[in-house]
Formats: structure tokens, C-alpha cells, sequence
């Protein structure tokens, strides 16, 4: 059977190898039935590689997928429980903090209110922006995590990018501790710079129906740091493209937009990585003198992200003595940020009605998913699809 395994491995690119299969098989264990978007998260692998391995296994019958989720089968459980040693069935988590660091009383119930309608009009996600929408509870917990770690009051904070909408949560965050209190803005300003104007515009509208300041700054990162946006700010948050790339030159505008001053807060949303990605990212953490405090797994929650499992992490950084931006602020950044322009995949779409698959990526009819369902499927109008297959249109 282990050399099925090895089989298994030279037909999937699992960067995390058979540990990655182990931790497949453990937690369909442990959960007796599951779904494989909630297999993806527990493992931190994407989405499609996870639906493939279990539908590999499936077909050796040791696994059995059925709408209800992912199972073994009896002797499936037998051999794992003989061979990997599996025994009991997990701990159970905290229902009211769902293992977070921030429990969501009723007293937000009001900053809910408020928030739902907003986040349900957000702009549409363009996807070659590498954007996405967190959930409202995200949103919420987010800014009541900054507050814990004293990273707003009185501070000028500033957010690289919030398509999700993040600075409207710490905008109304007063709410929480007095509902029937007038708006107090608690940092002393807050910014935020986006390269869509569309997300800055319709900011900027929610924030003036409030009569909170902000200042809405349309920027491209790629381009040299204006002058009036130099060390200007205490407190960075930033949710960057999924890329090396990406990751060094937002951090490093943000070390450019920061005070020059050690212990100042960066908060930093990035994707779940295997060990060997995470040890790149680190190291980039390192070249630029940041110091990790601490790492908040599947913290942020998202509506889409179907790659990624919906779910992605938290850290909180600090600038120290030796701090410096590798892209420098007057430097012109041409190398590619984005996960289309650095993994450039053609997807397999299936609609759901008439089981056609279209294609879907870089020089396709369809570059995006949102342009397939804004047209709806060519062949018979649906609007339903499910992602079959991804493959790296560059080899």
C-alpha cells in the first residue's frame, strides 16, 4: 500500500509530500465525515490539490466521498489506524471564540447592524488585484485585536490596500464599548491607500455618512513613495498579493510609510504556506529587521478563496533597530506582484446545469471566473460553475 503512496506523490505536486497525504488521512479521522473545503483549511493545502488526492484514495477505496463529505470506509480505517498509528478523535474547540484570540460577545451586536448592509455592497473582487472579501466577523475581530494590542489609540494608522473593508470596522470600533454613544474615532487618523478607486470611493461615502475622517489615497506600490506619504505613520495594516514578490514590496512601502522608530505594529494578513514557503517567507521577515510577535492561524475568514480554503493567517510584526525597506522608496518595482502574473493557471470551470467546461485564465475567452458568470455559461445561460482542474499555463 506504501508504494501506492509514493504512486500518489509522483501524480500530485504536494509540496508538503507524504506528511501532507498523513494529515489528510488524520483529519478525515478525527471527523469522522468532512467536507474537502474544510480538509483544505485544517491542512492548509489549496482547495484542488486536496480534491484530488481524495479522489485518488477514493478510487483505491479507502476513502469514500459522498455529498455528505469525505469517509473512510471500514477497512480503510483499520489499515490507517494499523499503519499511521491514528487513535482517538481530537479536542474539542471553543464554540464562542472558535479558537480565536477575540471573543465576539453581544454587546457587537450593533457594530453588526451597521456593518452587514455595508459589506454586502462592497465592490465586486478583481480578481487580477488578487482581492477578496472577508467576512464581517473578520473585519470585527480584526480591529478588536489592533485595539488589544494597543496599536490604535492615538496612532496614525494606515491600511496598504482594504478591499475587505477592514478600516470601516476600526473606523466604527467606538461602538462596541458605547453603542449609544456618538462615534469617537479612536486612532488620531486614519488612511487608506488602494490602487482601485473604486474601493476608495465607496470608503470614503461610508465614512462621510458617519462623519468619521479618512484619507482615501489612490497608489500604486509599483511606483516610487510620494514624498508626503515618508514616515508618516505608528501602525500598518496590510493584506498583500499571496507572492513573494508581493509580500516584499508591500512590506517594504510599508517600512518606507512607517515612523523611523523600533516597536512600531505592522499587522500582516498572508496565505498558509507549506514549511518550505514559510521558511522563504521568514527569511524575507528577516532581510527586512522584522520581528514576529506572534501568528494567529486561519484567522481571516473570506467569501471567496475557494483556493485557498476561505481562510489565511494573521501576524503580528514589529520594526526593530535594524529595519529597512528592500525596495527602496524612489525604486520603480517591475517584477510581477500578483498570482496571475507569477502563477498564471488555466482553470477548468464545470457549469453545474449543462456540465460544459470552459476554460478560464490568461489569453482565454474568459480571463476570470467573474467574467465567466458575469456573461453565464456559452452553452446553455447558467451561472453556476465548480472549479475541476487548475493547470500552470507556464511550465
Amino acid at each position: 500500500m506504501f508504494d501506492f503512496f509514493d504512486e500518489l506523490l509522483n501524480k500530485v505536486d504536494l509540496e508538503e509530500g507524504m506528511e501532507g497525504i498523513r494529515q489528510i488521512l488524520l483529519h478525515v479521522y478525527r471527523n469522522g465525515s468532512i467536507s474537502v473545503k474544510k480538509l483544505a483549511r485544517l491542512t492548509q493545502i489549496p482547495v484542488p490539490i486536496v480534491a484530488k488526492i481524495v479522489n485518488i484514495l477514493s478510487e483505491q477505496e479507502l476513502l469514500n466521498r459522498s455529498p455528505n463529505g469525505v469517509q473512510y470506509w471500514e477497512h480503510g480505517m483499520k489499515f490507517v489506524e494499523k499503519q499511521f498509528g491514528f487513535f482517538g478523535f481530537g479536542n474539542q474547540k471553543c464554540p464562542k471564540c472558535k479558537s480565536r484570540s477575540i471573543f465576539i460577545s453581544p454587546r457587537y451586536d450593533e457594530i453588526f447592524e451597521i456593518l452587514n448592509p455595508i459589506f454586502q455592497n462592497r465592490p465586486s473582487v478583481e480578481t487580477t488585484l488578487d482581492q477578496s472579501k472577508n467576512t464581517v466577523e473578520t473585519a470585527i475581530q480584526r480591529a478588536g485585536y489592533f485595539y488589544e494590542k494597543g496599536a490604535l489609540e492615538g496612532n496614525h494608522v494606515l491600511f496598504i490596500g482594504d478591499d475587505d473593508f477592514t478600516s470601516i470596522s476600526v473606523g466604527l470600533l467606538s461602538k462596541i464599548f458605547f453603542p449609544n454613544e456618538h462615534i469617537t474615532l479612536i486612532p488620531k487618523s486614519l488612511t487608506v491607500i488602494d490602487i482601485d478607486t473604486r474601493i476608495l470611493d465607496e470608503i470614503k461615502a461610508i465614512f462621510a455618512q458617519f462623519n468619521i475622517p479618512v484619507e482615501c489615497i489612490q497608489y500604486d506600490l509599483r511606483n516610487p513613495v510620494p514624498s508626503e506619504l515618508l514616515h508618516r505613520f505608528d501602525t500598518i495594516i496590510t493584506d498583500p498579493p499571496y507572492s513573494q514578490n508581493g509580500l516584499s514590496l508591500f512590506l517594504s512601502r510599508a517600512i518606507s510609510f512607517m515612523k523611523k522608530e523600533p516597536n512600531k505594529d505592522i499587522f500582516l494578513s498572508f496565505a498558509h504556506r507549506s514549511p518550505d514557503q514559510t521558511l522563504v517567507m521568514q527569511s524575507i521577515l528577516t532581510q527586512l529587521g522584522l520581528a514576529t510577535l506572534e501568528i494567529l492561524p486561519r484567522f481571516n475568514k473570506y467569501e471567496g478563496s475557494e483556493i485557498l480554503g476561505n481562510e489565511t493567517q494573521l501576524l503580528h510584526l514589529k520594526t526593530t533597530r535594524t529595519t529597512k525597506d528592500i525596495v527602496k522608496p524612489d525604486q520603480q518595482y517591475t517584477t510581477p506582484i500578483y498570482t496571475g502574473e507569477t502563477h498564471p493557471y488555466i482553470r477548468h470551470f464545470q457549469c453545474t446545469s449543462c456540465n460544459k467546461v470552459i476554460e478560464v485564465g490568461p489569453d482565454k475567452e474568459f480571463q476570470t471566473i467573474e467574467l465567466l458568470k458575469g456573461n453565464s455559461c456559452p452553452h446553455c445561460g447558467e451561472v453556476k460553475f465548480k472549479l475541476i482542474e487548475r493547470i500552470l499555463a507556464i511550465e
